[in-house]
Formats: structure tokens, C-alpha cells, sequence
């Protein structure tokens, strides 16, 4: 198992709470990051141009999220890059920036997913519609004769219905190895 990113605390659900909370769509373009930085002045109430653990607290629980304060000290250690204990601009950009990297890509995961299944559903719908045709052709053939009657004709054409599928030869009209 390869392991890219490992984070043992769900840090991207607060970022998805906090973008459902601020309405902030889900497209990871260059304007929902700033959408993001628009949030991070709206968290920071002292205006001060960090985030300190209580602003944050505050904000979390505001959006809805069910968290601790052992919970937002997590949250901070994973963003607070300099460790100075407050979140600043530039970490909550490029912690943002992350975020919706890693959402992008999910979503081109789910989408080749998706064209995966699409393109393995034609794939045996064309495998069973040929299989029908080569079943149907079979019995029709099959049903022309009476009973037991010209078996060694039907085993032959059925064989060489088969063997011109697989390309292998098979018997003659006789019954006999071609």
C-alpha cells in the first residue's frame, strides 16, 4: 500500500465544513483560495493577521464542527509551520492551496472511476451482444434439423461456428479432424 499523504486527524472535513458553512463551492480554482483568505479575515475577529486558537475555536464551532480544544490544538500544529502558536496569512493560503489540491484530485480519481465503469459496462454489453448473435445463429441452425436426425451436420457447423471464432480447425461434415 502506498501511502502519499498520511494525516492521522481529519483536518480537510474542518476545511469542508468551513466551506459549506461560508458557501464556498467546491471548485478548486485560484478564486476559491482567495474565497478561503476571504474567510481567514472573517475568523479573524481581533483583526490582528493571525488566527489564534481561540479565533479558531470560535469559527469551528460557529460552522457547525463538533470539535475540542485539544481538537483546534491539532488543527494548529498541522498549519502553524513557523510554530509561533498563531495561523498568519500565507499558512492559511498555503494550507487552503493543499486542500483543494488534494479535492481536485479526488475529483479526477472519481472521474476516471466513473469513465472506468462506463468503459467496462459497453465492453460487456459488446461481449454479450456478440455472444447473443453467436448463441442465436447456433440454434437457428440447430433447429432446422429433426430431432436426433444430421447430428454430425449440426455438431460440424457448431465447431466451425466456434473455430472461426477462435481460429482453431475442427471437423468436416463427416465427423471427421480437419
Amino acid at each position: 500500500m502506498i501511502v502519499d499523504v498520511w494525516s492521522p486527524w481529519p483536518w480537510t472535513e474542518v476545511l469542508d465544513k468551513i466551506r459549506e458553512h461560508y458557501g464556498i463551492t467546491d471548485d478548486p480554482s485560484d478564486d476559491n483560495v482567495e474565497t478561503f483568505v476571504a474567510v481567514f479575515d472573517k475568523i479573524d475577529t481581533d483583526g490582528g493577521g493571525s488566527l489564534d486558537q481561540e479565533e479558531m475555536y470560535d469559527a469551528l464551532i460557529g460552522a457547525g464542527l463538533d470539535i475540542t480544544e485539544e481538537g483546534v490544538l491539532t488543527l494548529f500544529t498541522m498549519i502553524d509551520e513557523d510554530g509561533n502558536g498563531d495561523i498568519d496569512r500565507d499558512e492559511w493560503r498555503e494550507t487552503v492551496e493543499f486542500y483543494l489540491e488534494l479535492k481536485k484530485e479526488e475529483a479526477e480519481m472519481h472521474t476516471q472511476s466513473e469513465e472506468q465503469v462506463d468503459f467496462m459496462k459497453e465492453l460487456r454489453a459488446k461481449k454479450l451482444a456478440q455472444l447473443g448473435k453467436t448463441q442465436n445463429a447456433k440454434h437457428d441452425f440447430a433447429n432446422r434439423f429433426e430431432g436426433g436426425r444430421n447430428q454430425v451436420a449440426v455438431m460440424a457447423v457448431l465447431n466451425e461456428s466456434k473455430d472461426e471464432e477462435d481460429g482453431s480447425l475442427g471437423m468436416d461434415i463427416d465427423g471427421n479432424s480437419k
